[in-house]
C-alpha cells in the first residue's frame, strides 16, 4: 500500500490525501482503491501538492474518507494493457481454430487433420464419414453367415459340443456386431442432431469472435500509445542514476520551494543548504573539486547575478565571487530667493514669506530633501533590494 490514505467525493475529480506525497507521482498514473469489495483505478490528471490531486474523470463510487490505495505507474499500466491484447488476441486464435475444426467434422466425408490450441495436430475419419460406412454394414448378412457356420459345423461330423460352441460364438458375434452396428447409428444420428447445435454456437461463437477482435484492436491501440508516452522501459537503477547526473550534476545549484530537502537514498542523491557552512571533502569529493575549501555560498537572503563574461556590465568580478549593496547617487540643486528646485529638493515657502525676508538680505525660504520623490521605492525598507521571491537555495552534494 502506499503511504497516507485518501478522501474521495461521489461526482468530483479532487481527491484530497492525509500523510500521502502525491509528489512523487506524474501525470497519467493510476490509484487504486476498494469500497465495499468493488476496485476503482482511477487516473491522475494533475498534481496540486502531496496531499491533493486532479482525477481525468469524476469519481463515480460513493463518497469515503480514510481510504488505503495503492499506486500504479502508467509504465506498468500500460504492460498490462498489452498483456491483455496478447491474451485476447490468443483467445480469438483458439475459437477460430475450433470453428475450423467443427466445420470439417460436420461438412467433409473424408478423414480430416484438426489443429489443436497448442499447434499438434490430430488426422482421424469425420462424422460423415463415419456415417457413410455405418451404411455400407449388412446387418443381415452378418446374420446369415452365422447360420451358415452352424449348418456347416453340423454337416462337417463336428462333435456336437464343439459345432454348437462355433455356433454359439458366431450368433454371439453377430449378435454383437448387429448391437454395435445399432450403437454406431444411434450415434451418427445423435451427432447429426448435434451439427445443427454445433453450428448455432460455432455462428455464436464466431460474432463474439468479432466483437473481442475489436477490442484486441482497440487494446494493441492503446498499448502503442501507452508504450509511445512512455517510451524504453528497460531501466535500471543505475541507468536512473546516470540520467540523473545528466540532468542535474553535482554541484547544480536549485531553487527549491520547500525547507524539506529532495534526497533520494535508493539512487545515493544528496543535497545540502548554501548557507555558508562546511562540509565534508571526503565524503563530497566532486563537490569539492568546485569548492576546494570545503565551504559553501551562503545564499540566504541573497540573489544570483549572471557572471559578466565579457559584457563590460559588471567588470572585474570572479565567479562566485559576492558583491555589496549598492544605490545610485540622488542629486538635486535649490535657490532660495526665487523657490527653484529639482531633483529630490523642493521649495516649502510661500512667495509672501520668501518676499517679507528677501528685504533684510537674510536667506529667505525653506526647502526640503526627499529621495521618494526621485523613487517611491525609497523610504520603503531598511536595505537597498529588488522585487524578489523567498527560495531555498541547495546544491547537489552526491
Amino acid at each position: 500500500m502506499s503511504a497516507g490514505t485518501l478522501a474521495l467525493t461521489n461526482k468530483s475529480d479532487v481527491v484530497k490525501g492525509t500523510g500521502t506525497a502525491f509528489t512523487e507521482m506524474k501525470t497519467g498514473d493510476f490509484i487504486v482503491v476498494s469500497i465495499g469489495g468493488t476496485p476503482y483505478t482511477l487516473t491522475v490528471k494533475s498534481i496540486t501538492s502531496d496531499t491533493q490531486l486532479t482525477l481525468i474523470s469524476n469519481f463515480t463510487g460513493p463518497t469515503q474518507s480514510g481510504l488505503a490505495w495503492y499506486e500504479v505507474p502508467r509504465e506498468a499500466q500500460s504492460l498490462i494493457t498489452a498483456a491483455l491484447a496478447t491474451q485476447t488476441t490468443e483467445a480469438l486464435r483458439g475459437q477460430n481454430l475450433d470453428k475450423d475444426n467443427w466445420q470439417q467434422v460436420f461438412s467433409v466425408s473424408d478423414d480430416i487433420t484438426v489443429t489443436l490450441k497448442d499447434g499438434s495436430q490430430f488426422t482421424g475419419p469425420s462424422w460423415l464419414k463415419v456415417v457413410d460406412l455405418l451404411k455400407d454394414v449388412d446387418i443381415p448378412a452378418l446374420q446369415v453367415i452365422a447360420q451358415q457356420v452352424q449348418d456347416d459345423a453340423e454337416s462337417a461330423g463336428l462333435s456336437k459340443d464343439s459345432a454348437a460352441q462355433s455356433a454359439q460364438q458366431a450368433s454371439q458375434s453377430a449378435s454383437t456386431a448387429t448391437t454395435k452396428a445399432q450403437e454406431a447409428s444411434a450415434s451418427a444420428q445423435s451427432a447429426a442432431e448435434s451439427a445443427a447445435t454445433a453450428v448455432e454456437k460455432a455462428e455464436s461463437a464466431s460474432s463474439d469472435a468479432v466483437l473481442a477482435s475489436g477490442e484486441a484492436t482497440r487494446a494493441k491501440s492503446e498499448a502503442d500509445r501507452a508504450a509511445s508516452l512512455a517510451g524504453s522501459m528497460d531501466f535500471t537503477m543505475a541507468d536512473v542514476k546516470a540520467y540523473a547526473d545528466a540532468v542535474m550534476p553535482i554541484g547544480a545549484k536549485i531553487d527549491w520551494p520547500s525547507i524539506n530537502l529532495p534526497d533520494n537514498a535508493e539512487l545515493g542523491i544528496k543535497f545540502l543548504r548554501l548557507n555558508g557552512s562546511s562540509f565534508s571533502t571526503s565524503q563530497y569529493p566532486k563537490l569539492a573539486a568546485l569548492y576546494p575549501a570545503g565551504v559553501l555560498p551562503d545564499m540566504r537572503a541573497n540573489v544570483s547575478r549572471g557572471y559578466d563574461d565579457g559584457r563590460g556590465i559588471d567588470q572585474g568580478r570572479n565567479i562566485l565571487s559576492e558583491q555589496a549593496d549598492g544605490a545610485p547617487n540622488i542629486s538635486g540643486t535649490f535657490q532660495t530667493m526665487n523657490g527653484a528646485a529639482s531633483g529630490a529638493f523642493a521649495d516649502q515657502s510661500t512667495n509672501s514669506s520668501r518676499l517679507a525676508t528677501s528685504t533684510s538680505g537674510a536667506a529667505s525660504g525653506v526647502s526640503s530633501f526627499d529621495a521618494s520623490r526621485s523613487n517611491a521605492v525609497y523610504g520603503s525598507a531598511n536595505e537597498i533590494r529588488m522585487k524578489n521571491l523567498a527560495w531555498n537555495m541547495i546544491v547537489r552534494a552526491a
